[in-house]
């Protein structure tokens, strides 16, 4: 009976812990950590551009840098370093921002929707992106070299009840 126990338990925390979202494992964990005590030891916390006391929530970040003082090259500070920090939120505002520049009916969709483009099926130089974070972090790296933006509302995409989805294609100079 303590071998089958063991075994539910073990089963249990296995699947818990790969039911957990996939995103959070990303992060560097140590400096996520390390954060608190680096901003007690006088570093300043900038999260997306903003100077503040709050760290956001693991979930939400997509990047963070630590930067001491010494490579920033300031003469006189108060602060050891910056702890920049962009979280997921600022990097879809900033693609949904560029994208709707270049396509109006991009644009208008999201306005129809209230901002949300979780239907939207994202093409990046002929590769569909599966996931949330493969979306964000693959248009992010190719906003630099972003060349064009095409929205379709495709019959040929379908949605998980067979609606038709539409497709945002991302051309990129490679």
């Amino acid at each position: 009976m303590r071998n089958v126990s063991a075994f539910v338990f073990c089963f249990f925390i296995s699947a818990t812990v790969w039911a957990q979202d996939k995103s959070a494992f990303k992060i560097d964990v140590k400096k996520y950590s390390s954060i608190d005590s680096l901003v007690k030891r006088t570093f300043l916390l900038v999260v997306d551009g903003v100077p503040t006391v709050e760290k956001p929530s693991m979930l939400n970040i997509f990047s963070i840098d630590i930067v001491n003082n010494d490579a920033l090259n300031l003469e006189e500070t108060y602060h050891k370093g910056i702890i920049a920090i962009n979280t997921k939120t600022a990097v879809v505002t900033a693609y949904k921002k560029q994208f709707s520049k270049l396509s109006r009916k991009y644009k208008k969709y999201l306005l129809s929707h209230q901002n949300n483009d979780r239907d939207i099926m994202y093409v990046l130089n002929g590769v569909p992106l599966a996931d949330d974070d493969e979306i964000i972090g693959r248009i992010h790296d190719s906003l630099q070299k972003l060349e064009s933006v095409n929205f379709i509302k495709s019959n040929i995409a379908k949605g998980v009840y067979g609606t038709p989805r539409p497709v945002l294609i991302i051309s990129t100079n490679k």
